[in-house]
């Protein structure tokens, strides 16, 4: 069991994994425009620190015991406070993924700077949908999961 223990580690991985092939597809456009390199450098960063903050919560209650495996996430009735404050981030990030997107210029961002997402759109209002429909999959998705988790 103790490789369910850490496996928040590979969670985490993964996670830099995505940020290194955002790295890679962006490097051909930072190299014909180099005027956007410091708007795709805050880009970058601001995934890696999204992209890992779940897994570092996950990562913090394995590792000091409170939490016996990454199986108690998947049941948050009976996790305890790590688990919580796991779910709490989710849909946290889900919810701000929809208000930058959409009302604080993440659409806009996104489309001057292509290559951050596997997914482009032409104009600001396309992307404004596409991401409010993904954060809206991922809030209903999680929720049905965790209801059908429940009974």
């Amino acid at each position: 069991m103790e490789l369910a223990r850490h496996a928040w580690l590979f969670l985490l991985l993964g996670a830099f994994l995505n940020v290194w092939l955002i790295r890679r597809r962006i490097r051909p456009i930072i190299h014909k425009h180099p005027e956007l390199a410091a708007g795709y450098r805050r880009l970058v960063r601001g995934t890696a620190l999204w992209t890992s903050l779940p897994w570092l919560v996950m990562g913090v209650g394995c590792e000091l015991g409170s939490v016996p495996s990454f199986v108690a996430y998947l049941f948050p009735a009976t996790g305890g406070p790590f688990v919580w404050v796991f779910w709490g981030v989710v849909y946290g990030e889900l919810l701000f993924l929809c208000y930058w997107s959409v009302w604080n210029g993440g659409g806009e961002t996104l489309v001057r700077y292509p290559g951050i997402t596997n997914f482009h759109a032409p104009t600001p209002h396309l992307m404004k949908q596409q991401l409010a429909w993904f954060a809206g999959t991922g809030l209903v998705w999680s929720t049905t999961f965790l209801i059908a988790l429940g009974n």
